[in-house]
């Protein structure tokens, strides 16, 4: 996924899960979700489940038609109980993501069919950002958590006592830090810019108020 604007702005500030919408000033840079290989692991066991139950069919074929059709009716369902619990980790996985605009974080996690949590982050708050990764499969494949420390937050066990946000299981995680870091610099540079500009303004206001009154 190149880490570049989305082109969503519509479909995200549209979609009911977020509590507010997006006003004049605020673009989104990037929109993520765990890694695709998360939702795989995630669902190996249903794989792994789905195979032992068509072995067990094939292995009765020869007992008698009613231990058959028996095992037949259980099967199905468990497969169907195997789908449901596929379509609600799809369902978690689809509706969880990160979403990096010029001006925040929002970090939306769905835990559940009906619980979700919101929790957004000022892009003026952030003091640092890292990533990490903890196994091998995430050195491998590239993907990891980027932790989020901001300023205004209750002390935690993060690193630097304050967290703002964790992103797990991303893509690129090394790559999403960089960005948050340069949008963080660019917001940083405009509001000096801004408070340089009001302060130049006040002082030529004094100025011209101390000629016209001489």
């Amino acid at each position: 996924m190149p880490l570049e604007s989305t082109g969503y702005d519509e479909w995200i500030w549209n979609n009911p899960n977020l509590s507010d919408k997006i006003n004049e000033k605020e673009d989104i840079h990037l929109v993520i979700r765990e890694d695709v290989i998360v939702l795989v692991f995630k669902s190996l066991f249903i794989y792994i489940s789905f195979l032992l139950l068509l072995i067990g069919r094939v292995l009765i074929s020869g007992l008698d038609p009613i231990w058959i059709s028996l095992y037949s009716f259980i099967m199905w369902f468990m497969v169907s109980i195997l789908i449901l619990v596929f379509i609600v980790i799809f369902h978690n996985y689809y509706l969880s993501m990160q979403i990096i605009t010029t001006l925040r974080v929002i970090d939306i996690d769905q835990t559940g069919i009906f619980k979700r949590e919101v929790n957004t982050v000022p892009i003026e708050s952030i003091q640092d950002v890292t990533f990490k990764k903890n196994t091998f499969f995430q050195s491998v494949l590239n993907f990891g958590d980027v932790i989020i420390q901001t300023s205004g937050n209750a002390p935690t066990e993060a690193q630097g006592g304050v967290l703002g946000a964790v992103f797990n299981n991303v893509p690129r995680p090394n790559e999403i830090k960089q960005l948050l870091l340069e949008i963080k610099e660019v917001s940083e540079n405009a509001k000096a810019r801004e408070i340089a500009d009001l302060h130049a303004e006040s002082l030529r206001r004094l100025l011209n108020g101390a000629v016209l009154g001489s």
